[in-house]
């Protein structure tokens, strides 16, 4: 993904098979012991030019379980292009600074968005 531009990550990634791939990762990449105490659900909705594909992440009990779905009540939910998505995966972007300049949309809980990469893993993509 490194060194793409935003038509070649969306190719590569925009698709429920890749994103798959990537939500399960974070799955079992996920730290109960960074969550701090943090139980709920997390939203993210990834846009492409064709559409939208949203992921839910359900933490309770020291786990966390992914589905391609819209979460009802998220603690927090992200929007964002999947070229940004693909940047902040690859290193690219740092996901705050993502946000700061407008390409990341968080609603709710910020300090759950901003403990998100110790919760599951900086990425390796």
């Amino acid at each position: 993904l490194k060194g793409k531009n935003a038509q070649q990550r969306e190719r590569s990634l925009g698709n429920r098979f890749a994103l798959s791939r990537i939500f399960r990762a974070m799955e079992k990449q996920f730290q109960p012991a960074r969550a701090a105490g943090f139980q709920g659900r997390i939203q993210y909705v990834l846009t492409t030019s064709k559409g939208e594909f949203p992921w839910a992440i359900d933490v309770h009990d020291g786990r966390a379980t992914v589905t391609p779905t819209r979460a009802p009540s998220p603690a927090v939910t992200l929007t964002l292009s999947v070229p940004t998505f693909a940047r902040m995966l690859s290193g690219d972007v740092e996901p705050g600074r993502a946000w700061m300049e407008g390409h990341v949309v968080i609603d709710g809980d910020l300090s759950v968005a901003a403990r998100l990469g110790d919760m599951f893993g900086r990425s390796r993509f």
